[in-house]
């Protein structure tokens, strides 16, 4: 009982020390104070800096009060054995030169950090168990926030929420901050339930060891809650501790890796505040920094082939165009492509554009397919420029592979001008091509060629 009653204490001291803030517009007097302890990280101004602590409070709602069962967190933390000889540092965005994160996202003036930084890890943790460091998953925040419960202000909201539905893809729910208001679960896309994507399982920790944190990083990024002070709206780069001011709120990021300097060890986190934070929205922060120590409630995920893909269904494309006239084309200029898709899960977005010219190697177009292409797109579709073959007069095929490696239907250009689909030139239907001149929605689920407005997945 002890040990609980200084646990409280240590919360409620937290709650008392809130109000004496330091001015986040005092960036010069943080700057001399930063020097004058030899602090290792530096302060200046940020898209935050400007924030009163009242409008900080918007983006730091983590209740990190103890949760029930909290004595069986901390028996997760004393009972873990971390794995034997694990490294010195680790760093997710750089393993063995692949980067396992996706982009910085900004959460806005609304409490969503627990849903943002628990998209963060699971975004990664489906490009680890793919070992596909080239795709760009992105996942709704807005889904998993809007239907995760009354008060989603904790870890357990979206953990509990991943697990039993998963999150859709970022185009079947888009972001929409607006302070005090919270879009409805029921404005999430019809299909949302096979467009998701689905945890396994989740385990917290309270009050856990480096060690046990090092463990954990070793499968891959974890989420993590802490106490945010006043100071930490300045940061741009180095190692952070606390210097001066109070105490605004709690806040989860995602923490990606861990390292040492001459100061100690530190923590490497992703952050949802954007990319003019910080480093570049990532920040170093040292080990039990804060009030009660980073991290004392982190929680890592579990995820396998099962749970992220098993409702995912290929997709479909149609319509390969070349853009270069005939004569360019025979003559060996790259070629500069569009083309239609439609998605039944919208895993596409982030995934991968395949070609191959004649009976010549499969190649990767250069980035992850980000852009809007399908039909509710029509008169805008994205162009991607091919790598030119290595002589002219070859036939081009062209496929997509998703987020969850499945591939498309491969479509094939003459390079001397002329089109074709997956079925030449007659309508079929049965492979879920879309060149159909009239709507077959009701009997095939791929095709995208009239009327509905979900073929955008990106």
């Amino acid at each position: 009982m002890t040990s609980r009653w200084l646990i409280f204490a240590a919360v409620i001291v937290g709650v008392v020390c809130g109000p004496n803030f330091t001015a986040a517009g005092d960036i010069a007097g943080l700057q001399a104070k930063l020097a004058a302890s030899g602090a290792s990280w530096t302060a200046g101004e940020t898209s935050m800096s400007h924030l009163t602590p009242a409008q900080m409070r918007e983006f730091l709602t983590l209740d990190l009060d103890l949760p029930d069962n909290w004595e069986e967190y901390l028996e997760n933390s004393l009972r873990y054995e971390p794995p034997r000889d694990i490294p010195t540092a680790l760093d997710w965005r750089d393993m063995d030169g692949e980067d396992f994160s996706t982009p910085i996202k900004n959460q806005d003036p609304c409490g969503t950090c627990q849903t943002f930084c628990f998209m963060a890890a699971t975004e990664s943790l489906l490009k680890i168990q793919q070992g596909n460091s080239f795709i760009q998953p992105d996942l709704s925040e807005q889904h998993v926030y809007s239907c995760d419960g009354p008060i989603p202000y904790t870890l357990f909201h979206p953990a509990i929420y991943m697990v039993s539905n998963g999150a859709a893809d970022e185009a079947c729910m888009p972001y929409n901050c607006d302070t005090g208001y919270r879009q409805p679960c029921d404005e999430k896309c019809g299909d949302w339930s096979v467009r998701s994507l689905k945890i396994s399982d989740w385990k917290m920790y309270m009050f856990p060891n480096p060690e046990t944190i090092k463990g954990l990083l070793q499968y891959g990024p974890i989420v993590a809650g802490f106490q945010v002070f006043a100071d930490f709206q300045n940061y741009t780069g180095g190692v952070y501790e606390h210097v001066e001011g109070g105490i605004l709120g709690g806040h989860g990021v995602a923490v990606f890796g861990y390292g040492e300097d001459e100061g100690g060890g530190y923590w490497i986190c992703k952050n949802s505040w954007g990319t003019n934070w910080g480093e570049d929205g990532w920040f170093k922060i040292r080990w039990g920094s804060g009030l009660l120590g980073f991290g004392y409630q982190s929680m890592s995920i579990a995820v396998t082939d099962e749970s992220l893909c098993s409702q995912n269904a290929a997709p479909t494309i149609s319509q390969l165009v070349a853009l270069n006239d005939e004569a360019a084309l025979a003559g060996g200029e790259a070629p500069r492509i569009v083309f239609d898709y439609a998605d039944v899960n919208a895993n596409l977005a982030g995934g991968e554009l395949w070609y191959r010219y004649g009976d010549g190697a499969e190649q990767r177009y250069e980035a992850p397919l980000t852009e809007c292409v399908g039909v509710a797109a029509a008169g805008d579709k994205s162009e991607y420029v091919l790598a030119a073959p290595a002589s002219g007069g070859e036939t081009l095929s062209v496929w997509v592979r998703d987020t969850c490696g499945a591939d498309s239907n491969v479509l094939t250009l003459d390079l001397g001008g002329e089109t074709g689909d997956d079925d030449a030139a007659t309508d079929d239907d049965a492979t879920g091509d879309d060149d159909a001149s009239v709507d077959d929605d009701g009997a095939d689920s791929g095709d995208d060629d009239d009327d509905d407005d979900g073929a955008c997945c990106g």
